[in-house]
């Protein structure tokens, strides 16, 4: 785990130096687009369930609101810095593909310790694919990356409403 840790680290040691302010905020954008997506989805009742504890409701909802507040700052300043739609989708597409690869080597790594030694990868990245497909969290980034989508006029579900940190 450390090992993947310490790539993930010298990779955005890496952007930073490297690559534009264009890169990284694209980057950064995208990488919050999807956090955001997964969040909200994580909130919506269907995948809680409905008999969840008031306080994880008031943690999740909390964490909501901040990852509204990630995506939202991202989104302003990518725009305002750079604010071309096609490098945003493809810096941020390609920003999603390099963190969630990066998450599942990770999951990989825990589930092959807590629960099947001999696992492979890639039934670890399938299940989770098809997890995501399942509560909507992959199409929700889906959602996120459209041209017309913007963080400031995103509707929250009823119950993310509910939350009693989350307001819209």
């Amino acid at each position: 785990m450390r090992a993947l840790e310490d790539g993930l680290e010298a990779d955005f040691r890496r952007f930073t130096a490297e690559k534009s302010l264009a890169f990284d905020l694209a980057y950064a954008e995208g990488f919050e687009a999807m956090t955001f997506s997964l969040a909200r989805t994580g909130m919506t009742a269907r995948n809680t369930g409905v008999d969840r504890d008031a306080k994880w409701t008031e943690l999740m909802g909390w964490h909501l609101a901040e990852e509204i507040e990630h995506r939202t700052v991202t989104f302003d300043v990518q725009e305002h810095v750079h604010g071309k739609y096609p490098h945003r989708l493809a810096v941020g597409t390609w920003a999603q593909l390099h963190y969630l690869g990066c998450l599942l080597a990770m999951a990989t790594v825990v589930y092959r310790d807590q629960i099947d030694p001999d696992i492979s990868s890639w039934r670890v990245k399938g299940q989770a694919i098809q997890r995501g497909w399942r509560n909507g969290s992959l199409q929700g980034t889906l959602a996120a990356m459209s041209p017309r989508c913007n963080p400031r006029k995103v509707t929250l579900s009823d119950d993310v409403r509910a939350s009693p940190t989350c307001s819209e």
